[in-house]
Parts: C-alpha cells; sequence; structure tokens
C-alpha cells in the first residue's frame, strides 16, 4: 500500500512537468513548464514549437525584429541570451534526468527508504525550480535590452498572439 501511494504521488507530481517537458522538446529555453518565452525552445519540449501563445518571448522578439526596429547590437544580444540559455539548460535538463533515474532506482525495492525519496523529490523540485528561475531572469534581461517604444509594440504583438502585456 505504502509503495503505491508512492507511486501515485511520484506520478502526480511527475505530470505536469513531464508534459511540459515532453512539449518542450526535452532541452530547455527559457520558460517554465507554463511560461514560455524564448523561441524555438519554449515550446516543443523545452526545444520546440507550441501555438502562438506558447512560442518564448525572446525568440518573438528575434522573429518579429523589423517590426520592433531592434538594432544589430540587440539582435546580437538576445541571441547571446537564448544561446546561454540553452546551453544552461542542456546541463539543468540532464541533472534533472539523472535525478529523477536516481529516484526509480530509490523505488525499486520492497523497503523503500522513505527519508531518500522524500529528499531526492525535494531535489527534483530545487532543479526544476532552478530552471524556472534561469528562464524567468533570461526574460527579464531580454525585455531590458528594449526601449519603450519597442515594448509597446511588443506587447502588441503579444496581444495578437494571445500573450499578456509584459510588465
Amino acid at each position: 500500500m505504502k509503495l503505491m501511494a508512492v507511486w501515485i504521488t511520484l506520478l502526480f507530481l511527475m505530470a505536469p512537468w513531464s508534459s511540459a517537458f515532453a512539449h518542450e522538446g526535452g532541452t530547455a529555453e527559457p520558460e517554465g513548464p507554463r511560461d514560455r518565452m524564448m523561441g524555438r525552445g519554449g515550446h516543443h519540449g523545452m526545444m520546440g514549437r507550441g501555438d502562438a501563445v506558447d512560442r518564448p518571448l525572446i525568440s518573438l522578439m528575434l522573429k518579429n525584429r523589423e517590426e520592433l526596429q531592434l538594432t544589430p547590437e540587440q539582435i546580437q544580444r538576445l541571441e547571446a541570451l537564448r544561446s546561454d540559455f540553452r546551453k544552461g539548460a542542456v546541463k539543468r535538463s540532464a541533472d534533472l534526468q539523472a535525478a529523477e533515474l536516481e529516484l526509480k532506482e530509490l523505488l525499486r525495492g520492497d523497503a523503500v527508504d522513505m527519508a531518500k525519496v522524500e529528499s531526492q523529490v525535494k531535489r527534483i523540485e530545487a532543479l526544476r525550480g532552478e530552471q524556472r528561475l534561469a528562464r524567468i531572469k533570461t526574460i527579464e534581461e531580454g525585455k531590458a535590452l528594449l526601449i519603450p517604444e519597442q515594448r509597446k509594440k511588443l506587447d502588441v504583438l503579444g496581444q495578437k498572439r494571445g500573450r499578456a502585456p509584459t510588465p
């Protein structure tokens, strides 16, 4: 019974992450499972293409560089932000996958050490939190590169695609 309760709890905890991760392509883009952002990766598994609402914000900026009238320097900095995020996301994704495998190993035995399981679940959630914070930080750094007029144009583009205006 205890083992079944652990499995059900784990499935419940992993379901939102696994669907978001699968939708985002397995690597990471700036955006959490629910706060997409950067483009190529925000949502087709962290490297994919979702609908317009799910597209990452930095990729949206880059895709609409002419309409936003981005300068060459802004384009270069946005591309660097996206690239740096993706590089870090690959490592964070690998760390998360390894932690998930370790959790599965902990659950294999007949006698499950709940203290170790609890510790591992907390570690997994901390890794997810790191990824989400990295996405948010990258998004905010990207938005900070825009001047007020570009921000307004970005808000209009986002509204056309079903996004809330940027703060």
